[in-house]
């Protein structure tokens, strides 16, 4: 769930894997690892037969090399901030990534939106990014709030402002999952059971479908849904 201290949610995307360059990921790795001779030289192969000299959607190492380059980023999302009577009041209180999704928490929305703008310089500058948005801000409601919501008659009435990201819907109090994950998770069960109940097995594709929706269930409370229904 979302930290109490943080009262806005901003949700934003970066252009990534088509716009981050082998060039700006080399460079990182070559501060960070000199050394590492063998990994430079393959990134700088890779580099050299890559469609135009960017990370690739899908690859395992793009993937990885686009979260390396994203430390830098979210690193100076929390060195910023103002100060105020000698204290340091920081933009950012939380911020969470997940392949070319970013959230950033803030307790005021004008420190979000100083923080977001000075990103943005700062990745068209330092990393040839640029950031756009997706859903704007999302203002939460107090913890209080929610509970009370939570325990109201009608199940329309219980909404409360959630922020969407990787297939979770986070609010302070819980965390569910997208209606159409559910959906997808909740047929490969059925077929699954029916395959089992058939065959007294399952086909190893099957199994890998129903695993691949296994964490969706374990960290939500979407388990505990299933229960009541």
């Amino acid at each position: 769930a979302l930290s109490s201290a943080a009262s806005d949610v901003y949700k934003r995307q970066v252009h990534a894997y088509a716009s981050l360059q082998y060039d700006v990921c080399i460079d990182l790795v070559m501060m960070e690892i000199p050394k590492a001779r063998y990994a430079i030289g393959l990134l700088k192969y890779l580099k050299s037969v890559a469609p135009g000299g960017h990370l690739i959607i899908g690859g395992y190492l793009d993937a990885w090399l686009f979260n390396f380059a994203m430390s830098y980023a979210i690193h100076y999302l929390y060195a910023l901030g103002s100060t105020r009577r000698g204290k340091k009041i920081p933009y950012v209180i939380r911020c969470g990534t997940f392949m070319d999704d970013f959230s950033i928490g803030s307790g005021s929305i004008k420190g979000e939106q100083r923080a977001v703008k000075a990103l943005d310089k700062w990745m068209t500058k330092n990393q040839h990014l640029q950031i756009k948005e997706t859903t704007g801000i999302i203002k939460l409601l107090p913890i209080e709030e929610e509970k009370r919501r939570r325990n109201l008659p009608r199940p329309g009435q219980r909404g409360v402002p959630m922020l969407d990201m990787a297939g979770y819907r986070i609010s302070r109090t819980h965390i569910t999952i997208r209606r159409r994950v559910f959906k997808r998770a909740r047929r490969q069960l059925i077929r699954g059971y029916r395959e089992l109940k058939r065959d007294g097995t399952l086909r190893r594709e099957r199994a890998q479908k129903i695993i691949s929706y296994n964490s969706y269930i374990a960290v939500s409370y979407t388990h505990l849904r299933a229960h009541e229904t």
